[in-house]
Protein backbone atom coordinates (compact mmCIF):
# COMPACT_ATOMS: atom_id res chain seq x y z
CA UNK A 1 0.00 0.00 0.00
CA UNK A 2 1.44 3.48 -1.05
CA UNK A 3 1.47 5.42 2.00
CA UNK A 4 0.18 8.76 2.05
CA UNK A 5 0.68 11.92 4.99
CA UNK A 6 -0.07 15.80 5.04
CA UNK A 7 -2.16 17.54 3.06
CA UNK A 8 -5.82 18.03 3.02
CA UNK A 9 -8.89 16.29 1.56
CA UNK A 10 -11.02 17.29 -1.53
CA UNK A 11 -12.60 16.40 -4.75
CA UNK A 12 -10.42 14.55 -7.81
CA UNK A 13 -8.98 16.97 -10.29
CA UNK A 14 -10.11 17.23 -13.87
CA UNK A 15 -7.65 15.91 -16.86
CA UNK A 16 -4.57 17.49 -17.54
CA UNK A 17 -5.50 18.21 -21.07
CA UNK A 18 -7.28 20.84 -19.98
CA UNK A 19 -4.69 23.18 -19.07
CA UNK A 20 -4.37 25.54 -21.82
CA UNK A 21 -0.51 25.63 -21.80
CA UNK A 22 2.29 23.59 -20.08
CA UNK A 23 5.80 24.44 -18.86
CA UNK A 24 8.01 21.53 -18.35
CA UNK A 25 11.83 20.82 -18.17
CA UNK A 26 12.71 19.22 -21.53
CA UNK A 27 13.53 15.30 -21.34
CA UNK A 28 17.38 14.50 -21.80
CA UNK A 29 18.08 12.07 -24.19
CA UNK A 30 19.23 8.88 -22.94
CA UNK A 31 17.82 6.10 -24.69
CA UNK A 32 21.00 3.75 -24.87
CA UNK A 33 22.21 1.32 -22.46
CA UNK A 34 24.50 2.49 -19.77
CA UNK A 35 28.21 1.04 -20.61
CA UNK A 36 27.44 -1.75 -17.90
CA UNK A 37 23.98 -2.74 -18.72
CA UNK A 38 23.70 -6.53 -17.33
CA UNK A 39 25.02 -5.76 -14.26
CA UNK A 40 23.01 -4.41 -10.84
CA UNK A 41 20.31 -2.48 -11.48
CA UNK A 42 19.60 0.51 -8.89
CA UNK A 43 15.99 0.92 -8.60
CA UNK A 44 14.46 3.65 -5.83
CA UNK A 45 11.83 2.43 -4.16
CA UNK A 46 9.99 4.59 -2.80
CA UNK A 47 8.12 3.61 0.72
CA UNK A 48 5.94 6.65 1.14
CA UNK A 49 4.53 9.80 -1.01
CA UNK A 50 3.48 13.23 2.00
CA UNK A 51 1.27 15.55 -0.07
CA UNK A 52 1.44 19.34 0.94
CA UNK A 53 -0.62 22.22 -0.41
CA UNK A 54 1.48 25.09 -0.79
CA UNK A 55 -0.50 27.77 -1.79
CA UNK A 56 -4.10 27.28 -2.73
CA UNK A 57 -6.82 30.08 -3.57
CA UNK A 58 -9.89 30.54 -1.51
CA UNK A 59 -12.17 29.85 -5.12
CA UNK A 60 -10.48 26.80 -6.02
CA UNK A 61 -12.17 25.38 -3.22
CA UNK A 62 -10.59 22.39 -0.37
CA UNK A 63 -6.86 21.09 -1.52
CA UNK A 64 -6.97 18.04 -3.84
CA UNK A 65 -7.48 14.80 -2.17
CA UNK A 66 -4.01 13.33 -1.21
CA UNK A 67 -4.43 9.79 -2.41
CA UNK A 68 -5.39 11.08 -5.81
CA UNK A 69 -2.41 12.83 -6.11
CA UNK A 70 0.05 10.22 -5.17
CA UNK A 71 -1.72 8.32 -7.59
CA UNK A 72 -0.56 10.19 -10.23
CA UNK A 73 2.80 10.53 -8.94
CA UNK A 74 3.04 6.80 -9.46
CA UNK A 75 1.28 6.74 -12.17
CA UNK A 76 3.59 8.55 -14.13
CA UNK A 77 6.70 7.03 -12.18
CA UNK A 78 5.65 3.31 -12.76
CA UNK A 79 6.33 3.85 -16.77
CA UNK A 80 10.15 4.06 -15.83
CA UNK A 81 12.17 0.61 -14.51
CA UNK A 82 13.88 2.66 -12.36
CA UNK A 83 11.26 3.50 -9.63
CA UNK A 84 8.98 1.47 -7.98
CA UNK A 85 6.23 1.51 -4.96
CA UNK A 86 6.25 -0.38 -1.59
CA UNK A 87 2.59 -2.71 -2.21
CA UNK A 88 2.62 -2.52 -6.15
CA UNK A 89 4.50 -4.28 -8.94
CA UNK A 90 6.86 -2.58 -10.74
CA UNK A 91 8.87 -3.14 -14.29
CA UNK A 92 9.76 -6.69 -14.37
CA UNK A 93 13.25 -6.77 -13.78
CA UNK A 94 14.41 -8.92 -17.09
CA UNK A 95 16.74 -10.94 -15.14
CA UNK A 96 18.89 -8.53 -13.84
CA UNK A 97 20.31 -8.09 -10.69
CA UNK A 98 18.66 -5.55 -8.78
CA UNK A 99 19.75 -3.02 -6.09
CA UNK A 100 16.45 -1.57 -4.50
CA UNK A 101 17.29 1.84 -2.36
CA UNK A 102 14.64 3.08 -0.22
CA UNK A 103 13.56 6.33 0.09
CA UNK A 104 10.61 8.97 0.40
CA UNK A 105 9.01 10.74 -1.72
CA UNK A 106 7.90 14.67 -1.16
CA UNK A 107 5.14 16.35 -3.58
CA UNK A 108 4.67 20.29 -2.92
CA UNK A 109 1.43 21.45 -5.03
CA UNK A 110 -0.17 25.26 -5.58
CA UNK A 111 -2.00 27.02 -7.78
CA UNK A 112 -1.61 30.86 -8.34
CA UNK A 113 -3.18 33.60 -9.95
CA UNK A 114 -0.86 35.44 -12.50
CA UNK A 115 -1.83 37.79 -14.91
CA UNK A 116 -2.42 35.57 -17.75
CA UNK A 117 -4.82 32.87 -15.94
CA UNK A 118 -4.02 30.53 -13.61
CA UNK A 119 -0.58 28.85 -12.92
CA UNK A 120 -0.48 24.95 -11.19
CA UNK A 121 3.26 24.07 -9.39
CA UNK A 122 4.29 21.10 -8.52
CA UNK A 123 7.88 20.33 -6.74
CA UNK A 124 8.74 16.43 -6.13
CA UNK A 125 11.99 15.50 -4.23
CA UNK A 126 13.24 11.99 -3.47
CA UNK A 127 14.77 11.82 0.27
CA UNK A 128 17.13 9.01 0.59
CA UNK A 129 16.05 6.23 3.73
CA UNK A 130 19.35 3.84 3.37
CA UNK A 131 21.86 6.64 2.41
CA UNK A 132 22.61 10.29 3.67
CA UNK A 133 25.30 11.10 0.78
CA UNK A 134 22.46 9.45 -1.78
CA UNK A 135 22.87 11.78 -5.37
CA UNK A 136 20.15 14.83 -5.22
CA UNK A 137 16.76 14.24 -6.87
CA UNK A 138 13.75 17.16 -7.76
CA UNK A 139 11.68 17.93 -10.05
CA UNK A 140 9.52 21.26 -10.13
CA UNK A 141 7.62 21.89 -12.82
CA UNK A 142 4.86 25.01 -13.69
CA UNK A 143 1.21 24.07 -16.09
CA UNK A 144 -0.16 27.20 -16.99
CA UNK A 145 -4.09 28.19 -17.92
CA UNK A 146 -6.32 31.03 -18.98
CA UNK A 147 -8.57 32.82 -16.69
CA UNK A 148 -11.27 30.78 -15.75
CA UNK A 149 -14.77 31.45 -16.76
CA UNK A 150 -15.90 32.23 -13.06
CA UNK A 151 -13.55 34.11 -10.93
CA UNK A 152 -15.30 33.44 -7.84
CA UNK A 153 -15.21 29.04 -7.97
CA UNK A 154 -12.20 27.49 -10.41
CA UNK A 155 -12.13 24.03 -8.80
CA UNK A 156 -11.40 22.73 -12.04
CA UNK A 157 -9.25 24.64 -13.80
CA UNK A 158 -6.97 24.55 -10.78
CA UNK A 159 -7.24 20.81 -10.16
CA UNK A 160 -6.37 20.27 -13.73
CA UNK A 161 -3.70 22.63 -13.88
CA UNK A 162 -1.76 20.99 -10.30
CA UNK A 163 -2.73 17.63 -12.51
CA UNK A 164 -0.75 18.84 -15.25
CA UNK A 165 2.16 19.86 -13.13
CA UNK A 166 2.44 16.87 -11.24
CA UNK A 167 2.38 14.43 -14.35
CA UNK A 168 4.96 15.97 -15.60
CA UNK A 169 7.01 16.28 -12.76
CA UNK A 170 6.91 12.89 -12.29
CA UNK A 171 8.23 12.40 -16.06
CA UNK A 172 10.92 14.98 -15.82
CA UNK A 173 12.25 12.97 -12.55
CA UNK A 174 11.85 9.53 -14.80
CA UNK A 175 14.04 11.41 -17.56
CA UNK A 176 16.78 12.65 -14.77
CA UNK A 177 16.84 9.27 -13.06
CA UNK A 178 17.30 7.72 -16.20
CA UNK A 179 20.43 10.28 -17.10
CA UNK A 180 22.48 9.26 -13.90
CA UNK A 181 22.84 4.99 -15.55
CA UNK A 182 23.14 6.35 -19.00
CA UNK A 183 25.49 5.93 -21.29
CA UNK A 184 28.70 8.53 -22.10
CA UNK A 185 26.85 9.89 -25.31
CA UNK A 186 24.07 10.23 -23.21
CA UNK A 187 25.42 12.29 -20.38
CA UNK A 188 27.20 14.44 -22.76
CA UNK A 189 24.29 15.42 -24.71
CA UNK A 190 22.66 16.52 -21.95
CA UNK A 191 25.87 19.18 -20.96
CA UNK A 192 23.97 21.26 -24.07
CA UNK A 193 20.31 20.66 -22.55
CA UNK A 194 18.93 24.58 -22.08
CA UNK A 195 17.88 23.43 -18.40
CA UNK A 196 19.98 24.31 -15.69
CA UNK A 197 18.65 21.25 -14.14
CA UNK A 198 19.20 18.59 -16.65
CA UNK A 199 22.81 19.37 -16.72
CA UNK A 200 23.56 19.59 -13.20
CA UNK A 201 22.35 16.09 -12.81
CA UNK A 202 24.71 15.08 -16.25
CA UNK A 203 27.86 17.20 -14.03
CA UNK A 204 26.67 14.81 -10.60
CA UNK A 205 26.93 11.63 -13.33
CA UNK A 206 30.25 12.27 -14.47
CA UNK A 207 31.53 12.88 -10.90
CA UNK A 208 29.49 10.46 -9.67
CA UNK A 209 30.12 7.27 -11.98
CA UNK A 210 34.30 8.53 -13.03
CA UNK A 211 33.18 9.38 -16.29
CA UNK A 212 37.23 10.45 -17.77
CA UNK A 213 35.70 9.97 -21.22
CA UNK A 214 33.76 13.71 -20.61
CA UNK A 215 37.10 15.23 -19.52
CA UNK A 216 37.39 16.83 -23.09
CA UNK A 217 34.38 18.18 -23.27
CA UNK A 218 34.59 19.62 -19.49
CA UNK A 219 37.58 21.50 -20.73
CA UNK A 220 35.45 23.34 -23.50
CA UNK A 221 32.80 24.26 -21.67
CA UNK A 222 35.35 26.14 -19.07
CA UNK A 223 34.94 28.85 -22.11
CA UNK A 224 31.70 29.09 -21.97
CA UNK A 225 30.55 32.89 -21.04
CA UNK A 226 27.59 31.16 -18.84
CA UNK A 227 29.09 30.98 -15.13
CA UNK A 228 26.46 28.13 -14.11
CA UNK A 229 28.45 26.14 -17.04
CA UNK A 230 31.16 26.86 -16.00
CA UNK A 231 30.83 26.33 -12.47
CA UNK A 232 29.51 23.38 -13.40
CA UNK A 233 32.15 22.40 -15.63
CA UNK A 234 35.20 23.13 -13.23
CA UNK A 235 33.40 21.09 -9.93
CA UNK A 236 32.76 18.02 -12.49
CA UNK A 237 36.31 18.12 -13.21
CA UNK A 238 37.12 17.88 -9.54
CA UNK A 239 34.82 15.45 -8.68
CA UNK A 240 36.87 13.05 -11.67
CA UNK A 241 40.41 14.35 -9.94
CA UNK A 242 41.98 13.63 -13.20
CA UNK A 243 45.37 15.96 -13.10
CA UNK A 244 45.17 17.07 -17.22
CA UNK A 245 42.35 18.78 -15.97
CA UNK A 246 44.70 21.41 -13.86
CA UNK A 247 46.35 23.16 -16.75
CA UNK A 248 43.02 24.49 -18.52
CA UNK A 249 42.17 25.45 -15.16
CA UNK A 250 44.86 27.87 -14.55
CA UNK A 251 45.09 29.03 -17.81
CA UNK A 252 41.32 29.92 -16.98
CA UNK A 253 42.09 31.82 -13.96
CA UNK A 254 42.92 35.68 -14.07
CA UNK A 255 44.69 37.79 -11.31
CA UNK A 256 41.91 39.84 -11.41
CA UNK A 257 38.68 37.84 -11.13
CA UNK A 258 39.04 37.10 -7.44
CA UNK A 259 36.19 35.12 -7.17
CA UNK A 260 37.04 32.72 -10.08
CA UNK A 261 40.99 33.20 -8.58
CA UNK A 262 39.12 31.36 -5.64
CA UNK A 263 37.52 28.49 -7.69
CA UNK A 264 40.70 27.86 -9.24
CA UNK A 265 42.58 27.52 -6.13
CA UNK A 266 40.34 25.45 -4.11
CA UNK A 267 40.03 22.96 -7.83
CA UNK A 268 43.79 22.44 -8.45
CA UNK A 269 44.54 21.93 -4.80
CA UNK A 270 42.32 19.25 -4.90
CA UNK A 271 43.17 17.47 -7.85
CA UNK A 272 46.15 17.76 -6.84
CA UNK A 273 49.50 16.32 -8.35
CA UNK A 274 53.28 18.67 -9.04
CA UNK A 275 51.46 21.27 -11.77
CA UNK A 276 48.62 22.10 -9.24
CA UNK A 277 51.88 22.45 -6.81
CA UNK A 278 53.84 24.80 -8.50
CA UNK A 279 50.28 26.64 -9.69
CA UNK A 280 49.54 27.52 -5.89
CA UNK A 281 53.29 28.36 -4.98
CA UNK A 282 53.35 30.83 -7.77
CA UNK A 283 49.58 32.33 -6.63
CA UNK A 284 50.86 32.23 -2.91
CA UNK A 285 53.98 34.49 -3.36
CA UNK A 286 52.78 36.33 -6.34
CA UNK A 287 48.81 37.46 -6.11
CA UNK A 288 48.85 41.11 -5.15
CA UNK A 289 46.07 40.71 -2.75
CA UNK A 290 46.65 38.87 0.60
CA UNK A 291 43.83 36.76 0.67
CA UNK A 292 44.27 35.11 -2.69
CA UNK A 293 47.71 34.48 -1.53
CA UNK A 294 46.44 32.80 1.91
CA UNK A 295 43.76 30.53 0.64
CA UNK A 296 46.43 29.48 -2.08
CA UNK A 297 48.60 28.65 1.05
CA UNK A 298 46.02 26.86 2.88
CA UNK A 299 45.41 24.80 -0.29
CA UNK A 300 48.75 24.23 -0.08
CA UNK A 301 49.26 22.63 3.16
CA UNK A 302 46.11 20.27 2.42
CA UNK A 303 47.71 19.26 -0.56
CA UNK A 304 51.01 18.26 2.22
CA UNK A 305 48.88 16.83 4.46
CA UNK A 306 46.93 14.28 1.92
CA UNK A 307 50.73 13.54 0.57
CA UNK A 308 51.71 12.88 4.05
CA UNK A 309 48.98 10.63 4.97
CA UNK A 310 49.29 8.84 1.16
CA UNK A 311 52.65 8.09 2.42
CA UNK A 312 51.98 6.53 5.75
Amino acid sequence: MLLVVAGGAGGAGAACAACAACKRTPAATADAPPPDAGATREVVRIQQISIEAAAWPEGAGPPLEDRVLAGRVWEGLSQSPDFEAVGRQGVPDGGAAVRRRRAKMRVVYGVEEIAAGLRGTATLTVDWSDDLEGPELWSAVACEGGPPKDRKHFEAPAAALVECAIERAAHDLVEKERLRHADLPAVLAALDNPEPEIRQVAYAAIGDRHLVGALPRLVELLQSPDELVRDGAIGALVALRDRRAVKPLTQLAEFKDLDLMRRIIDAVGAIGGDEAHDYLELVATGHQVPIIRELAQQALARMERKADAGAR
